[in-house]
């Protein structure tokens, strides 16, 4: 009976309708994968920024997300207090407030066509991204538990890795003569995400918490092996995104040496975005890598290597091998931080801003590493 309550789209006990957030979870990564991954595109062939003009530009962007998810709860419970006329906000009415701002912000550098828009821009959203996916992921896991929980887990990936890669074939035939547009657009997919919260609760539903004997029940490996690996992958979720934002600003540039036409470097980009969609797809359905180790060696192995081939490629083809094992290794060590995360219980604002802000230390590590490397070598 409880297992079939849970599961149920409609959400009389406030548990939020599951095609609700996964619809809201596409349309924010669409616009997230765009103002993040694909605004590198738009300043190198707009304003001709340099590797190092992007790779500082990334790295402002790291430090703006990884602050504001690490103050998301806290934000949160701030804004949403009871007032001293006795009102209170909704954590609906702040998400609202939070996407609106989004899409507009985007508009600066559509009419400005400046460097400095870009930098408002680029700092804005992705410190607004850093309470936004927090809190939608508190929405997902919010009176969920068990098999229900890491069903939707595995949905919720798959909707917004699937978002980022249409977003980057969209944006495609836009760069060559209409850059600026590419973030000016982002308005329309933030007022679908304000029209989807009309099916949203008030404030997510408490979070679903699993204890050891639920684990046990579920596992054969046991609680204590699920939170030593989720220590274990949250290290190599913070990894990951270090390497891929090392490579991600100057992706654009790699691929200009390798003489890919405007016009196709973004889908060529979104070849890693690919490949992690394809292994959430695999680890969705098959669940032979919970609890093993192996799964943490392997992933490693790939996105190191693939980051060194993409660096060092000297032919499209090794481009897309590189690309391709990045994919499949950042998606394993994602979709398995998540996964533990879920499991033993840590789902809510709280650890949902932990997560996202291991990413954001990712971020900013990524691209001071490269600009460390970048100094010794003479890079522009």
């Amino acid at each position: 009976m409880q297992q079939s309550r849970l599961s149920s789209d409609a959400a009389p006990d406030g548990i939020a309708p599951l095609w609700a957030v996964l619809s809201l979870t596409w349309c924010a990564s669409f616009g997230t994968g765009v103002g993040w991954s694909g605004v590198f595109f738009v300043t190198e062939k707009a304003l001709g920024f340099s590797e190092r003009s992007n790779l500082l530009l990334a790295m402002a962007q790291g430090i703006a997300y990884t602050a504001s998810a690490l103050a998301a709860a806290r934000l949160s419970r701030h804004l949403t207090r009871p007032r001293a006329n006795g009102t209170q906000r909704s954590l609906r009415t702040i998400l609202a407030i939070i996407l609106a701002l989004g899409g507009a912000v985007g508009l600066l550098p559509m009419f400005s066509h400046s460097a400095w828009a870009i930098w408002v821009f680029g700092i804005i959203y992705v410190g607004l991204a850093g309470f936004l996916w927090p809190t939608i992921e508190a929405y997902l896991s919010g009176g969920r538990r068990g098999a229900v929980l890491r069903r939707a887990t595995g949905k919720f990936n798959l909707a917004w890795a699937s978002s980022l890669v249409v977003g980057m074939w969209l944006i495609a035939p836009l760069l060559e003569a209409h850059a600026f547009l590419v973030l000016g657009g982002l308005i329309l997919p933030h007022l679908l995400c304000v029209i989807l919260l009309v099916w949203l609760p008030s404030s997510p539903a408490p979070a679903g918490h699993v204890d050891a004997t639920a684990m046990l029940e579920s596992e054969s490996y046991g609680i204590e092996r699920a939170r030593t690996l989720l220590r274990s992958f949250r290290i190599l979720l913070m990894a990951s995104y270090t390497l891929h934002a090392a490579l991600m600003p100057m992706l654009p540039h790699l691929l200009a040496r390798l003489d890919v036409s405007v016009d196709w470097r973004t889908p060529i980009a979104a070849t890693w975005m690919l490949s992690r969609f394809l292994l959430f797809l695999l680890f969705e359905r098959w669940h032979g890598w919970h609890g093993r180790w192996r799964t943490a060696i392997w992933s490693g192995l790939f996105m190191l290597a693939g980051v060194a081939m993409c660096f060092t490629a000297p032919s499209l083809p090794m481009m897309f091998i590189g690309l391709t094992a990045l994919g499949a290794g950042v998606g394993a060590v994602y979709a398995a931080a998540l996964y533990y995360a879920m499991e033993t219980g840590s789902a809510d604002v709280d650890a949902g801003g932990r997560h996202e802000a291991m990413i954001g230390i990712g971020y900013t590590i990524g691209p001071i590493a490269a600009l460390g490397i970048g100094a010794v070598i003479g890079m522009h």
